[in-house]
């Protein structure tokens, strides 16, 4: 049916998460076995002829997939939290031990011989029933094409693209991806992630300060142009005068195009023909602009 004819033969791991023909465990004795709802046969851990293993392996329609452990032998296992599952969580190198599966399909293992001492810890394993599994790969700090490549190679889908302006990354490159790396999920499962558009470029001009009588207030105008990459519809701006602040307004600017703020400051700013200093910062997804005028109170 498959493997070696020779003995103490290493395994083939291929890609986590990826059957293939070629993908075999290592020879071992003593490992832990079970079997799912769909009828696919699981294997966890066991001895070789050196070293002990803490890999798991699904065995579907003729073919082994490495689901997850290490593909390096006598490794420890990664406990976590008791009682909450999470990807990173693996039981360490052992033997026999005891294994079980539930009346509602869960695969349970207790104990066993790692490759020092003997342990009596208890695990449980929720299988997804009837399907293969994938790991998420690292893509962020990739490009689109080599984040693309990535998803599709772990038996992946791709799910939404988006961009976001960052003062730190590259554009083109990718600085966010759902879900994280390194969880499992069902193979053929979407993984999106966000690109980076790169710095904003976002200019401010002072259009004029009046006095308002009315409302005794002064009335600040500005110009902001997004004539880089800055998202749309997420500029805050917040702005202040001799330090008195002002509430955050709200400035939906698509690139290449400008809009208006209007300040209204109260007299208690300044006094009339003072010099007063206006400070401002624009804050969107990703970072931040700011600046400042120097002005003559009307």
């Amino acid at each position: 049916m498959g493997g070696s004819n020779l003995t103490n033969q290493p395994g083939g791991y291929g890609t986590k998460g990826l059957a293939s023909a070629a993908n075999v465990p290592g020879a071992r004795a003593a490992g832990f076995a079970w079997t799912d709802a769909a009828g696919n046969f699981w294997l966890f851990g066991g001895s070789g002829s050196v070293v002990g293993f803490n890999d798991l392996w699904e065995y579907e329609s003729g073919l082994w997939t490495w689901i997850g452990g290490s593909e390096l032998g006598n490794q420890p296992g990664t406990y976590g939290t008791e009682g909450v599952a999470a990807p990173a969580n693996i039981p360490g190198a052992r033997n026999f031990g005891i294994s079980w599966t539930d009346t509602t399909g869960n695969f349970w293992l207790f104990g066993g011989c790692g490759p020092v001492n003997c342990l009596n810890d208890l695990w449980k394993y929720e299988p997804v029933t009837g399907l293969a599994v994938g790991v998420v790969p690292n893509v962020v700090g990739d490009t689109r094409a080599a984040a693309t490549l990535a998803i599709s190679g772990a038996g992946l889908a791709i799910g939404t693209i988006t961009t976001a302006a960052s003062s730190t990354v590259a554009p083109g490159i990718v600085i966010i991806e759902t879900p994280l790396s390194g969880t499992q999920v069902p193979l053929g499962s979407p993984v999106s992630f966000v690109i980076s558009s790169g710095a904003p470029h976002l200019v401010t001009t002072l259009q004029s300060i009046t006095l308002n009588g009315a409302t005794n207030q002064y009335v600040v105008v500005l110009d902001i142009a997004n004539t880089g990459n800055a998202p749309a519809g997420n500029l805050t701006l917040t702005a202040a005068m001799l330090n008195r602040a002002l509430p955050v307004a709200s400035l939906p600017i698509s690139v290449g195009n400008a809009n208006t703020a209007t300040l209204n400051f109260p007299l208690t700013a300044g006094a009339p023909g003072s010099i007063g200093a206006l400070t401002f910062t624009l804050t969107y997804t990703g970072g931040s602009s700011g600046g400042g005028f120097r002005l003559v109170l009307p």
